[in-house]
């Protein structure tokens, strides 16, 4: 089983996660077999380190 679904918009057919197929002839009967029905969320918070006297963002770390 997996967490979450790789397919978007029922595309690729048959899922490469479980093989669900939209058509339902498949050993799961086309119910998608992933703990969450869309795809992860992207990361979007980031914690940066930026130089005072240029500005410029030194590192910059994504927050999980």
């Amino acid at each position: 089983m997996v967490d979450y679904c790789p397919c978007y918009d029922d595309k690729p057919d048959p899922c490469p996660a479980c093989g669900a197929t939209i058509s339902g002839n498949d050993h799961v009967r086309g119910v998608c077999q992933a703990t969450y029905p869309y795809k992860q969320r992207a990361r979007v918070l980031f914690i940066e380190l930026h130089d005072r006297k240029i500005g410029n963002v030194v590192s910059s770390v994504p927050v999980i």
